[in-house]
């Protein structure tokens, strides 16, 4: 029964080995992919009507606004990516502000956006920077908040708390891409530290 045993415990080894082996040689692939897809063609992102860095009661954030027409796309990009100054949303941009006003911002501590003074950030003090930040910068709804990855918790909270602003009756809704969903915990509340 020994042998059986260890038998076994190498097979498993092997089988762990190999899926760490296949979800690095993904993770690869997905890096090269996206590096090739951002390299290929020039943005046509056209100059903002807009970009700067707009105060929102003590702390500024990076906006660029493109394009005009209703309703205005907010994009509220993935969790570390600050959508201005990773040029990872100019293509989408260019492609949506043909039609209607599109806005990028960077959140706070990210590219050159303020940061927060105190380490404990959650979802919800995120949609409530968002919601200073359209406010201040008189853009106004509805708007389609685009939410990628954990930014799609962002838009689902903003959509709760400010409903005549994305109700989709009045043109509005947000789009969730790649977003997270939200399983077992509470996102709007702040992580207990560990110690």
């Amino acid at each position: 029964m020994v042998d059986g045993v260890t038998r076994s415990m190498k097979h498993k080894s092997i089988r762990e080995g190999s899926g760490r082996l296949l979800f690095f040689l993904l993770a690869i692939f997905n890096a090269l992919y996206m590096a090739a897809w951002a390299q290929s063609g020039a943005s046509t992102l056209p100059a903002p009507q807009f970009s700067g860095k707009v105060d929102i009661g003590g702390r500024k954030l990076n906006l660029a606004r493109y394009g005009a027409g209703r309703p205005v796309v907010v994009v509220e990009a993935g969790l570390g990516e600050p959508a201005i100054e990773s040029h990872s949303w100019d293509k989408v941009a260019a492609g949506i502000c043909r039609t209607h006003e599109v806005c990028l911002y960077d959140r706070a501590g990210l590219g050159p956006s303020d940061g927060v003074t105190n380490g404990s950030r959650t979802s919800q003090d995120l949609a409530d920077d968002l919601h200073a930040l359209l406010s201040v910068s008189k853009v106004p709804p509805p708007y389609i908040l685009v939410g990628h990855s954990v930014g799609g918790f962002t838009v689902r909270l903003y959509a709760n708390k400010y409903p005549g602003e994305v109700r989709p009756g009045r043109s509005g809704g947000f789009v969730l891409s790649r977003a997270m969903v939200q399983v077992a915990r509470d996102f709007s509340r702040p992580v207990p530290r560990r110690a």
